[in-house]
């Protein structure tokens, strides 16, 4: 597929299905978040899958979910499946290009 058929065909979504996704979905899709490019191949980025309810309400929280609802965006951050949180060590690329 080419990736302009991938943006012509996205979607934006606010409300999720109950029910979830399964396990294997979100590792295959985290396993190819950590494809990504690095510099020197450094590798210094973490993905961190929350899948708990109670820890997603508290990302939520922390993320401004509340003032977003207070808009009329919903509780889309707290409701999802899984939520990929992209993490970066600064110190991890600094030691490579010292």
């Amino acid at each position: 597929m080419e990736f302009a058929d991938v943006v012509m065909k996205r979607r934006a979504v606010r409300r999720f299905e109950e029910g979830g996704v399964e396990r294997e979905v979100i590792e295959r899709i985290a396993r190819l978040a950590q494809r990504a490019p690095s510099a020197g191949f450094s590798q210094g980025q973490r993905l961190v899958v929350v899948t708990d309810p109670g820890r997603r309400r508290e990302v939520a929280r922390i993320c401004g979910e509340d003032e977003d609802d207070a808009r009329g965006f919903g509780p889309w951050i707290s409701e999802c499946a899984a939520q990929f949180v992209p993490c970066v060590s600064e110190e991890v690329y600094h030691r490579r290009y010292r």
